[in-house]
Protein backbone atom coordinates (compact mmCIF):
# COMPACT_ATOMS: atom_id res chain seq x y z
CA UNK A 1 0.00 0.00 0.00
CA UNK A 2 1.54 3.29 -1.07
CA UNK A 3 1.93 6.18 1.32
CA UNK A 4 -0.80 8.17 -0.48
CA UNK A 5 -3.28 5.29 -0.29
CA UNK A 6 -2.38 4.73 3.37
CA UNK A 7 -3.00 8.36 4.18
CA UNK A 8 -6.35 8.34 2.39
CA UNK A 9 -7.43 5.23 4.31
CA UNK A 10 -6.24 6.77 7.55
CA UNK A 11 -8.11 10.02 6.80
CA UNK A 12 -11.34 8.11 6.19
CA UNK A 13 -10.96 6.28 9.48
CA UNK A 14 -10.17 9.50 11.29
CA UNK A 15 -13.43 10.96 10.07
CA UNK A 16 -15.21 8.24 12.01
CA UNK A 17 -13.08 9.01 15.04
CA UNK A 18 -13.80 12.72 14.82
CA UNK A 19 -17.52 12.15 14.48
CA UNK A 20 -17.42 10.05 17.64
CA UNK A 21 -16.25 13.13 19.50
CA UNK A 22 -18.35 15.72 17.71
CA UNK A 23 -21.63 14.13 18.78
CA UNK A 24 -22.40 10.86 20.45
CA UNK A 25 -22.95 8.25 17.76
CA UNK A 26 -25.47 6.36 19.90
CA UNK A 27 -29.12 6.16 18.89
CA UNK A 28 -31.96 4.77 21.03
CA UNK A 29 -34.74 2.77 19.42
CA UNK A 30 -37.58 2.53 21.90
CA UNK A 31 -40.27 -0.12 21.73
CA UNK A 32 -43.17 -1.06 23.94
CA UNK A 33 -41.07 -3.46 26.04
CA UNK A 34 -37.45 -2.46 25.63
CA UNK A 35 -34.91 -0.04 24.23
CA UNK A 36 -32.19 -1.03 21.78
CA UNK A 37 -29.15 1.20 21.45
CA UNK A 38 -27.33 1.35 18.14
CA UNK A 39 -23.83 2.81 18.25
CA UNK A 40 -21.28 3.67 15.63
CA UNK A 41 -17.79 2.61 16.57
CA UNK A 42 -14.15 2.87 15.63
CA UNK A 43 -12.14 -0.35 15.93
CA UNK A 44 -8.79 1.36 16.61
CA UNK A 45 -8.11 4.67 18.32
CA UNK A 46 -5.04 6.55 19.50
CA UNK A 47 -4.86 6.62 23.30
CA UNK A 48 -5.42 10.38 23.37
CA UNK A 49 -8.76 9.96 21.56
CA UNK A 50 -9.97 6.90 23.43
CA UNK A 51 -12.33 8.57 25.91
CA UNK A 52 -15.81 7.47 24.91
CA UNK A 53 -18.58 10.05 24.61
CA UNK A 54 -21.08 10.02 27.49
CA UNK A 55 -23.76 8.54 25.23
CA UNK A 56 -21.86 5.25 25.31
CA UNK A 57 -21.76 5.29 29.11
CA UNK A 58 -25.50 5.93 29.37
CA UNK A 59 -26.40 3.27 26.81
CA UNK A 60 -24.06 0.74 28.40
CA UNK A 61 -25.45 1.38 31.89
CA UNK A 62 -29.03 1.01 30.62
CA UNK A 63 -28.35 -2.23 28.69
CA UNK A 64 -28.58 -5.79 29.92
CA UNK A 65 -26.37 -7.16 27.11
CA UNK A 66 -23.70 -5.86 24.72
CA UNK A 67 -24.20 -7.03 21.13
CA UNK A 68 -21.42 -6.27 18.65
CA UNK A 69 -20.57 -7.10 15.07
CA UNK A 70 -18.45 -9.97 16.45
CA UNK A 71 -18.67 -11.20 20.01
CA UNK A 72 -15.25 -9.96 21.03
CA UNK A 73 -15.98 -10.99 24.60
CA UNK A 74 -15.83 -14.63 23.52
CA UNK A 75 -13.46 -14.41 20.56
CA UNK A 76 -10.74 -17.04 20.75
CA UNK A 77 -7.46 -15.72 19.28
CA UNK A 78 -6.43 -19.28 18.37
CA UNK A 79 -9.68 -19.75 16.45
CA UNK A 80 -9.04 -16.50 14.59
CA UNK A 81 -5.47 -17.53 13.76
CA UNK A 82 -6.67 -20.96 12.61
CA UNK A 83 -9.31 -19.41 10.37
CA UNK A 84 -6.71 -17.13 8.80
CA UNK A 85 -4.30 -20.01 8.22
CA UNK A 86 -7.03 -22.06 6.57
CA UNK A 87 -8.61 -19.32 4.45
CA UNK A 88 -5.87 -16.77 3.79
CA UNK A 89 -3.21 -19.23 2.67
CA UNK A 90 -2.70 -19.50 -1.06
CA UNK A 91 -2.91 -22.95 -2.65
CA UNK A 92 0.35 -24.87 -3.05
CA UNK A 93 2.33 -23.53 -5.98
CA UNK A 94 0.55 -20.16 -5.97
CA UNK A 95 2.37 -17.05 -4.80
CA UNK A 96 1.40 -13.49 -4.09
CA UNK A 97 3.87 -12.40 -6.78
CA UNK A 98 2.15 -14.65 -9.30
CA UNK A 99 -1.29 -13.34 -8.40
CA UNK A 100 -0.35 -9.66 -8.38
CA UNK A 101 2.15 -9.46 -11.22
CA UNK A 102 5.54 -7.79 -10.96
CA UNK A 103 4.44 -4.16 -10.81
CA UNK A 104 1.86 -4.59 -8.03
CA UNK A 105 4.08 -7.06 -6.18
CA UNK A 106 6.91 -4.48 -6.15
CA UNK A 107 4.58 -1.86 -4.67
CA UNK A 108 3.30 -4.29 -2.02
CA UNK A 109 6.89 -5.35 -1.23
CA UNK A 110 7.93 -1.72 -0.78
CA UNK A 111 4.94 -1.01 1.48
CA UNK A 112 5.65 -4.14 3.52
CA UNK A 113 9.33 -3.20 3.90
CA UNK A 114 8.37 0.32 4.96
CA UNK A 115 6.19 -1.19 7.70
CA UNK A 116 8.84 -3.71 8.78
CA UNK A 117 7.01 -6.76 7.42
CA UNK A 118 9.23 -9.15 5.46
CA UNK A 119 7.50 -9.87 2.15
CA UNK A 120 8.63 -13.49 2.43
CA UNK A 121 6.20 -13.93 5.33
CA UNK A 122 3.35 -12.50 3.26
CA UNK A 123 4.07 -14.22 -0.04
CA UNK A 124 1.97 -17.29 0.76
CA UNK A 125 -1.10 -15.26 1.73
CA UNK A 126 -4.04 -14.21 -0.41
CA UNK A 127 -3.95 -10.56 -1.53
CA UNK A 128 -6.95 -9.63 0.66
CA UNK A 129 -5.16 -10.99 3.74
CA UNK A 130 -1.97 -9.12 2.88
CA UNK A 131 -4.03 -5.94 2.51
CA UNK A 132 -5.54 -6.46 5.96
CA UNK A 133 -2.11 -7.15 7.49
CA UNK A 134 -0.52 -4.07 5.93
CA UNK A 135 -3.46 -1.82 6.85
CA UNK A 136 -3.28 -3.06 10.46
CA UNK A 137 0.46 -2.40 10.57
CA UNK A 138 0.00 1.10 9.12
CA UNK A 139 -2.58 1.92 11.77
CA UNK A 140 -0.28 0.65 14.53
CA UNK A 141 2.61 2.72 13.12
CA UNK A 142 0.34 5.79 13.17
CA UNK A 143 -0.39 5.26 16.89
CA UNK A 144 -3.79 3.59 16.59
CA UNK A 145 -4.40 0.79 19.07
CA UNK A 146 -7.11 -1.89 18.90
CA UNK A 147 -7.15 -2.02 22.71
CA UNK A 148 -8.29 1.62 22.73
CA UNK A 149 -11.07 1.00 20.20
CA UNK A 150 -14.70 1.36 21.22
CA UNK A 151 -15.45 -2.38 21.19
CA UNK A 152 -12.46 -3.38 23.32
CA UNK A 153 -13.25 -0.69 25.88
CA UNK A 154 -16.82 -1.93 26.16
CA UNK A 155 -15.76 -5.59 26.29
CA UNK A 156 -13.44 -4.81 29.21
CA UNK A 157 -16.42 -3.27 30.99
CA UNK A 158 -18.55 -6.36 30.36
CA UNK A 159 -15.85 -8.58 31.88
CA UNK A 160 -15.63 -6.36 34.96
CA UNK A 161 -19.42 -6.09 35.29
CA UNK A 162 -20.34 -9.67 34.36
CA UNK A 163 -22.57 -8.36 31.57
CA UNK A 164 -23.28 -10.87 28.75
CA UNK A 165 -22.10 -10.27 25.19
CA UNK A 166 -23.26 -11.53 21.81
CA UNK A 167 -22.32 -11.10 18.16
CA UNK A 168 -24.32 -10.44 15.02
CA UNK A 169 -21.85 -12.45 12.94
CA UNK A 170 -19.43 -15.29 13.47
CA UNK A 171 -15.72 -14.91 12.83
CA UNK A 172 -16.09 -16.97 9.66
CA UNK A 173 -18.88 -14.74 8.36
CA UNK A 174 -16.97 -11.55 9.13
CA UNK A 175 -13.67 -12.58 7.62
CA UNK A 176 -15.37 -14.66 4.94
CA UNK A 177 -16.89 -11.48 3.55
CA UNK A 178 -13.37 -10.19 2.84
CA UNK A 179 -12.46 -13.47 1.21
CA UNK A 180 -15.66 -13.41 -0.88
CA UNK A 181 -15.08 -9.83 -2.02
CA UNK A 182 -11.57 -10.73 -3.12
CA UNK A 183 -12.77 -13.73 -5.11
CA UNK A 184 -15.14 -11.51 -7.09
CA UNK A 185 -12.20 -9.64 -8.66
Amino acid sequence: MGRTASRRLLALCLLGSLSAHAASPVWAIRGAHNTVYLAGSVHLLPAEDAVLPQGFDRAYADSSKLVMELDLGKLDPLEAAGWMIEHAALPAGTTLRGMLGEQRYSRVSAAAAELGAPIELLDGQAPWAVGVELADLEFLHQGFDPEQGVEQQLVRRTHADGKPTAGLETLGEELGSLEALASED
